[in-house]
């Protein structure tokens, strides 16, 4: 190469005459003439030009997939912030946000929601298993004769007969002690209740999720929450009331002519069934007992009746046989009422959870939403940004535009490249 001396710069030559004369400096000299079109200024640009195209053209697919890659994912992050609302369409996309969070709640509920979790249980399908599995077993746990004893049993015969020597076994101690069973059953039925409540929410989060917008109005977001869990609580207490209502309806009225309960003649033939088993043995013990009271009495004054023991227990009161038959006839009964109830408070009460809360919230969590939500007033203060919101798509949008053209002087390389 032959480059202008500081002279030449001085001198006011241009670079198109220094090449010039470069091009006759190596034409004419005897060294150089035959390889001159290998030399010289214009030679070395276009050897590094065709240098830099190749190296361009190795790099140039990891380069555009990799110009590519940021661009999409710079697009949908600015997606996901979403355009900026003008000020009088913020209604309408508060409404499109309301509408959109009501059909996925519905839809979870419903097992329409596709975009849920694959990997476990969601939504309906949880709901269903607290019915049919959590809280049937806890139903079925409960037996007839649970925190009830013989002794129990005998007590409340007796104390239901009184003064009245009795010849059958009294309804009265059969209906006392079977309510006192059914009881039982509401605390669980209850409990079904609560644990809905709680899916009913988790749906509420997961819907949340699935909503982008409410990510870019949190003062919404927490409005919305806020009227969603209200609305749920506010089913709650309904449908408790209800499952009270359902106990409270089997302890009012005890249905002894249900053509599923035992009859008394059943009950009292199964007794008897029971009590012929090991009679002799007992017999020799209240034969022994017998001759113990009769020996206590002889100690005392003949004239002098003995004293009533303070506590008097069941036990201690004569005709053993007599009130174990009753026992085991009143257990009978019992055991056959409280099958019943129990089948039928496990069917009622997640009837009545689904149509008080589960949907109650499903059909008004719309229409609750928007009256709560969508007001004129509201607009502004619920659809405002959050400041680093702004400046977060600003950047995005600048980053963009460069990628833009990155992509675009990419494609002219690789088509040169082509030519």
């Amino acid at each position: 190469m032959v480059n202008r001396s500081q002279a030449d710069i001085q001198n006011g030559k241009s670079v198109r005459q220094a090449i010039n004369d470069e091009n006759k400096f190596f034409r004419s000299h005897p060294s150089y003439k035959s390889i001159s079109h290998k030399l010289g200024t214009a030679y070395l640009t276009q050897r590094l030009n065709s240098i830099l195209v190749e190296h361009i053209k190795k790099v140039l697919p990891s380069m555009s997939a990799k110009i590519s890659q940021q661009l999409a994912e710079k697009e949908a992050k600015l997606r996901a912030l979403g355009i900026p609302v003008p000020q009088d369409d913020k209604g309408g996309v508060m409404l499109q946000i309301l509408l959109k969070y009501s059909k996925d709640f519905a839809d979870a509920i419903d097992g329409k929601l596709t975009n849920l979790t694959q990997n476990d249980l969601c939504g309906g399908s949880r709901i269903s298993d607290i019915f049919h599995n959590v809280f049937a077993r806890s139903l079925h746990r409960i037996q007839p004769f649970d925190d009830l004893t013989d002794h129990q049993i005998r007590t409340a015969i007796l104390n239901a007969t009184a003064t009245k020597p009795s010849l059958f076994v009294t309804e009265d101690s059969f209906q006392l002690l079977v309510k006192r069973q059914i009881a039982r059953l509401k605390t669980p039925s209850v409990q079904c209740s609560e644990l809905v409540y709680d899916e009913l929410r988790r749906i509420a989060a997961q819907c949340e999720a699935l909503t982008p917008d409410l990510n870019r109005f949190s003062k919404l977001k927490d409005k919305l929450s806020d009227a969603t869990r209200d609305l749920i609580r506010s089913k709650l207490e309904p449908t408790k009331m209800m499952i009270a209502n359902l106990i409270n309806i089997e302890l009012s009225y005890i249905k002894t002519t249900h053509p599923n309960f035992i009859s008394s003649a059943k009950a009292m033939a199964l007794a008897k069934s029971q009590a012929s088993q090991n009679s002799e043995s007992r017999q020799k013990e209240l034969l022994a007992g017998l001759t113990e009271s009769l020996n206590t009495i002889a100690m005392n004054d003949d004239d002098k009746l003995p004293d009533v023991p303070p506590v008097l227990r069941s036990q201690d009161i004569s005709n053993y046989d007599k009130g174990m038959s009753e026992t085991r006839i009143i257990k009978t009964l019992i055991q056959s009422y409280f099958n019943i109830v129990q089948k039928i408070i496990k069917d009622s009460v997640p009837k009545a959870v689904m149509h008080f809360l589960v949907q109650g919230c499903r059909n008004s969590i719309q229409g609750e939403l928007v009256k709560r939500l969508y007001k004129v007033d509201q607009f502004e203060g619920l659809m405002s940004e959050e400041p680093h919101l702004k400046k977060e798509r600003e950047e995005l949008v600048k980053i963009i535009t460069v990628l833009r053209k990155a992509v675009k002087v990419v494609k002219v390389v690789q088509d040169l490249g082509t030519m």
